[in-house]
């Protein structure tokens, strides 16, 4: 499976908009259901104004509805020795979309992976009930 996901990680990573870092990430998140909403980066000259692979794909399956509970998993993949894992924005938006159990999968551009969960990328996270 891992191998059949690196390729399709790769594929995605072909749309990434990033003419100024040259890091292109890619996003794949599985439904339990088999659909799959994918994201990549999207770099603009205001830095502060990029968009992550992981939010691309996580907004588009909010917008159409999904549950938390319907995902299987979010992988992810860069241009990078190093595996990759989300930013800390990333992160958060992770902890209000996806349940706390989802699968991370995150891979380096060798194809090499580790698999942890939200709550294991975001220990003690601040969710709606801290408010």
């Amino acid at each position: 499976m891992h191998k059949e996901l690196f390729k399709k990680l790769q594929e995605v990573q072909k749309l990434s908009y990033s003419p100024y870092s040259h890091f292109r990430v890619a996003c794949i998140i599985k439904l339990k259901n088999g659909k799959e909403f994918i994201g990549a980066n999207i770099e603009n000259a205001a830095y502060g104004e990029c968009l992550c692979a992981e939010r691309v794909a996580m907004v588009q399956m909010k917008l159409a509805q999904i549950k938390n509970e319907d995902v299987e998993y979010l992988s992810v993949l860069g241009d990078s020795d190093e595996i990759v894992s989300p930013c800390g924005s990333c992160r958060q938006v992770m902890a209000e979309l996806l349940s706390l159990d989802t699968k991370i999968i995150m891979f380096n551009r060798s194809g090499e992976y580790i698999e942890s969960t939200v709550e294991g990328i975001l220990p003690y996270t601040f969710t709606k009930s801290a408010l």
